[in-house]
């Protein structure tokens, strides 16, 4: 049940984040990437302390979850960089400086020059950000690649009742939408 929860939010933040980069939305765009790179955190740690997935079992009456700042120690160990970018996309998750200045920008009327246009409609400041966004997108979605396979094989060789109940579930393929 957990990893298939992981698979299914890896899935969710993945396509949410592309969307909100289509709709030039850095606040959905960011905050979907700090979601998702958390989801690849938490595949690093079990495959750290891959006995302790009982944890995370919604139907384990003994499971208390997990704290998110020892995820992301665990994948600072393994994914080079992770701890910058998971604090630059942390910025844009939390009412900060950051995120408060996004909807600010110089006005583009000759008129006003050095004067400041505010908005309620969310964009990037610049195709910079908006490409940094597409980057870190593509960088999450080729580690939660290695890390599935990585889990895959690592979770296939553990005995069944090391992994809680995993069983009776059904399968849906396909998009929902």
């Amino acid at each position: 049940m957990v990893l298939l929860g992981l698979l299914a939010r890896a899935e969710a933040f993945h396509r949410g984040a592309l969307r909100a980069i289509e709709e030039n939305n850095p606040f959905t765009a960011f905050t979907l990437l700090r979601s998702y790179s958390e989801n690849a955190a938490m595949l690093v740690w079990l495959k750290i302390a891959p006995e302790r997935i009982s944890q995370l079992d919604p139907t384990n009456p003994n499971a208390h979850g997990l704290k998110i700042g020892r995820i992301i120690k665990a994948a600072e160990s393994r994914l080079l960089g992770f701890g910058a970018i998971y604090e630059q996309l942390s910025a844009y998750a939390h009412p900060a400086g950051t995120s408060l200045l996004v909807s600010w920008r110089p006005s583009e009327r000759e008129s006003e020059a050095g004067a400041l246009a505010w908005s309620t409609v969310p964009a990037f400041k610049t195709d910079a950000d908006a490409e940094i966004a597409c980057f870190w997108l593509v960088e999450l979605a080729e580690a939660n690649k290695e890390l599935w396979i990585e889990c895959h094989r690592l979770f296939e060789a553990l005995p069944a009742e090391s992994l809680g109940r995993l069983g009776g579930f059904e399968h849906t393929a396909g998009d929902p939408e």
